[in-house]
């Protein structure tokens, strides 16, 4: 499972800001995107703990550096070293 980013990177990053229950986020789904398109950076939580953030995609060219982080976790979660590990192709890197 890739690394967790702190909702305070995301929170209020286009716009206004605020929590909702993860219930209340299923019933109004709908409406909750349509506040999204606006700009709106929802956090949902479930008993009173943030579980996801919910907010705008940066356009297109722009990268925050939460989403930078993401991006760089990701690869490295999906790319194939051949076994070895950045360490071992570091040291190997080393030694030329």
């Amino acid at each position: 499972m890739g690394q967790r980013l702190p909702a305070a990177d995301y929170a209020g990053y286009m716009g206004q800001s605020h929590s909702m229950d993860a219930a209340e986020a299923k019933n109004q789904f709908s409406s909750l995107l349509e506040r999204v398109s606006d700009g709106e950076t929802v956090t949902i939580t479930r008993l009173g703990k943030p579980i996801a953030v919910l907010g705008p995609v940066p356009a297109q060219g722009e990268l925050t550096p939460s989403h930078a982080v993401a991006s760089i976790l990701n690869w490295r979660k999906n790319s194939s070293l051949d076994g070895l590990s950045t360490r071992e192709l570091r040291d190997e890197g080393k030694r030329r």
